[in-house]
């Protein structure tokens, strides 16, 4: 069993892995690896941690099929940075489909599945889209999901 603390920049929560999980997955974890964690929430523990259940490479992750979502506030819709926005995009194609989460009047939130544009998944991308819109406005989900 091990215990490591997965950080992101701005936070960080401790992650449990059992033996098991730890034998395959021990040589991702030395160094600054960038990786997946699949796991479920152990809120009974405090602070709360997660109990990991699959432990992937950042390259690992491009052969899986995912969306990539991004979420744009009320504040940054002008028609600049959807145009800044279709840029960044159409130079990153891909095989991901892209969801666009639309956060408008008091709450509100519409999400738009792409039908047309495909997108790959990089650093780079990360990057570019957090410069324009802001921090934790892009992320993946596996293929059907939506959440962060």
């Amino acid at each position: 069993m091990a215990f490591f603390a997965l950080e992101d920049l701005d936070s960080q929560i401790e992650v449990l892995v059992f033996a098991s999980l730890y034998e395959g997955s021990h040589s991702h974890l030395e160094g600054n690896e960038l990786i997946l964690v699949k796991g479920r929430l152990d809120t009974a523990s405090d602070p709360p941690k997660v109990i990991a259940k699959e432990i992937l490479p950042f390259s690992k992750i491009k052969d899986t099929p995912h969306n990539l979502h991004v979420s744009l506030k009320e504040e940054r819709l002008g028609e600049e940075n959807l145009l800044k926005l279709k840029k960044v995009l159409s130079t990153h194609k891909g095989k991901y489909s892209l969801c666009l989460h639309l956060n408008i009047n008091e709450g509100e939130k519409v999400v738009i599945k792409s039908k047309t544009m495909k997108v790959g998944f990089s650093d780079s991308l990360i990057c570019q889209i957090e410069d324009l819109l802001g921090p934790k406005s892009v992320w993946l989900s596996e293929q059907g999901g939506t959440k962060p």
